[in-house]
């Protein structure tokens, strides 16, 4: 059978990326919201609410003074090797009672005093050994005098004293669990990292994970473990299972091969109704869904949750069978808004796609019409793209949807015709137009719309503010003959290995892209072949882990990158 896999090559330029900072007001957000969330003058969840707005009352910074602001402290993280590359950090710290809780581009958990930046504590989670890979954040719980730091690294669930930073022995195994217990693999064979923190629901510690992106990745389980024993208390399985809700919009037995369709930027949760919301991003393979033929559910979709249980009360799936990575990146903002002349406790989830989806909280019913609109067919062989995808009507999307003729540029007539040859030999029918063997130009890209940052929200003023980004891919496929690697040296399984899982993100002349994925040329200044080994076991920065998509093959990628 053959496989194909997706090649970018977005150093094309046919449309210059830019961001923007937009406004979302299609529902007024009701000032009373802002009496229920993060008034306590502190920042003790990431996005600071458990309701993700991302909002503070503290207001002694504003935009009359903001211009005289001088740095008070810095604080530098030891843990990074002498003379090696400083990382790349995404930790949201959290405050808690003047103590700030973050993680290094290392992964080491700190607690810092806020107001100097003095180190309170520190915690290594690898034990000295390289570690890495995308940390969001930490999540803090108590209960009287018990006061803990949840944190996850590499595979492992760790409870920390929130005081001193050692782990709880009465935790799991003397302080931390595995997460690949559980999951569809063997734990010694697969690697779970989750990237974001969990959430907090009375003891319950209610994660998603990150997984690969490739053949062979694990499902996107969400669960839920006791915050004072680590007992798993309980699992959603959003690739269903037999007899779960979902389970007849893929092929019979996709549940034991299908991956991905996982919460990995974060969640959101109701106290009072007791409900968790999250979103979830694409199944594997992301680009080509032969072997996975249905709509999908719960991939691209909007989900809640009964957050004691882990029952399923209602979902919207924002894509249909996706072929383009439109994954639902950032935790929904819960809302309360007046519509129609009522108030309406909402969700709203902005996504890569550039559309904001709303919904009644309680229901799942959308605030404004979603309308299923016809898209192009896939002419990939055996691929069969679902023929409707849903279109809300309301806001407007806040990222490009279109590209035309008229927007290549004309800087020179030979520079303009030259994009134009290139631009016409693309498939291109609108949104939602599949990869293609020819190359398809997709607006918008797989890095378009809102990232993982998501909405904020200022209830007060009834605003939603986005961050967004106008960013256009060539998604390319081609056919790749099962085991045709046999035969060849260690050096040249290593380069085909390579095209078919590493060239999207690095490029096929190893230099990386615009977008941050890193340059390989001449790795072995910066790393060890150990080093490299264990990252890609592990995963590090934006990389996930490939332990169980290349396993026994890593030696090979080393071969080429390294020899």
């Amino acid at each position: 059978m053959a496989k194909l896999y997706k090649s970018f090559n977005i150093k094309t330029i046919l449309l210059l990326s830019f961001f923007a900072i937009l406004v979302y007001t299609g529902c007024k957000v009701y000032p009373e919201m802002g009496k229920k969330v993060n008034l306590d003058r502190s920042w003790s969840v990431y996005k600071a609410d458990a309701e993700g707005t991302g909002y503070s009352i503290l207001d002694e910074i504003n935009t009359n003074n903001v211009q005289n602001l001088e740095i008070a402290w810095t604080h530098k993280f030891s843990d990074a090797p002498a003379g090696s590359r400083g990382g790349n950090s995404e930790s949201n710290p959290i405050i808690i009672d003047g103590v700030m809780y973050t993680l290094s581009a290392r992964h080491r958990a700190y607690a810092l005093d806020a107001t100097t930046g003095t180190q309170i504590w520190a915690f290594d989670p690898f034990n000295g050994e390289a570690g890495g890979g995308i940390g969001r954040g930490v999540t803090y719980w108590e209960e009287g005098t018990d006061k803990r730091i949840l944190l996850t690294a590499g595979d492992k669930l760790f409870a920390l004293n929130a005081q001193t930073g050692l782990p709880i022995p009465s935790f799991g195994n003397n302080g931390w669990v595995s997460m690949n217990v559980g999951m569809r693999g063997d734990p010694a064979k697969i690697s779970v990292i989750p990237t974001s923190p969990g959430i907090v629901f009375r003891n319950l510690f209610i994660i998603g994970n990150e997984v690969s992106e490739l053949y062979g990745a694990e499902p996107g389980h969400v669960r839920a473990y006791d915050i004072k024993s680590g007992k798993l208390e309980w699992t959603f399985h959003t690739v269903p299972q037999p007899g779960e809700f979902g389970y007849d919009t893929w092929p019979k037995d996709a549940w034991k091969y299908v991956g991905g369709a996982n919460n990995w930027g974060g969640m959101s949760l109701d106290q009072k109704r007791g409900m968790v919301f999250f979103a979830t991003g694409s199944p594997t393979y992301d680009y080509y869904g032969k072997d996975r033929l249905g709509m999908n559910l719960f991939g691209n979709s909007v989900v809640a949750l009964d957050a004691a249980t882990g029952k399923y009360r209602w979902h919207f799936q924002t894509v249909h069978h996706d072929l383009w990575d439109y994954d639902l990146p950032a935790p929904p903002n819960l809302i309360t808004v007046v519509h129609n002349g009522k108030k309406i406790d909402a969700v709203a989830q902005t996504s890569k796609l550039g559309y904001i989806y709303t919904f009644n909280r309680d229901t799942g019913e959308p605030l404004f019409p979603i309308e299923e609109k016809p898209v192009p067919a896939s002419d990939i062989p055996g691929e069969q793209a679902w023929p409707t995808q849903p279109i809300p009507t309301k806001p407007a999307p806040y990222a490009r949807q279109f590209v035309t003729k008229d927007d290549i540029s004309n800087y020179s007539k030979g520079s303009h015709d030259s994009l134009m040859m290139r631009f016409n030999a693309f498939r291109y029918e609108g949104p939602f137009t599949p990869p293609s063997l020819q190359g398809t130009f997709m607006l918008p890209g797989s890095r378009g719309g809102s990232s993982w940052g998501g909405g904020t929200v200022d209830p007060f003023k009834g605003i939603i503010y986005v961050k967004s980004n106008d960013s256009p891919e060539i998604a390319t496929m081609k056919k790749v003959v099962e085991n045709e690697t046999s035969n060849l040296s260690v050096f040249n399984q290593g380069k085909a290995l390579y095209s078919t899982y590493c060239i999207s993100c690095h490029m096929a002349d190893k230099n990386g892209d615009e977008s941050g994925n890193p340059s390989l040329l001449a790795i072995e200044t910066r790393l060890s072949r150990e080093d490299a080994l264990n990252k890609i076991k592990r995963g590090g920065g934006k990389m996930p882990s490939f332990a169980s998509v290349i396993a026994g093959k890593e030696e090979a990628i080393i071969s080429y990158l390294f020899d």
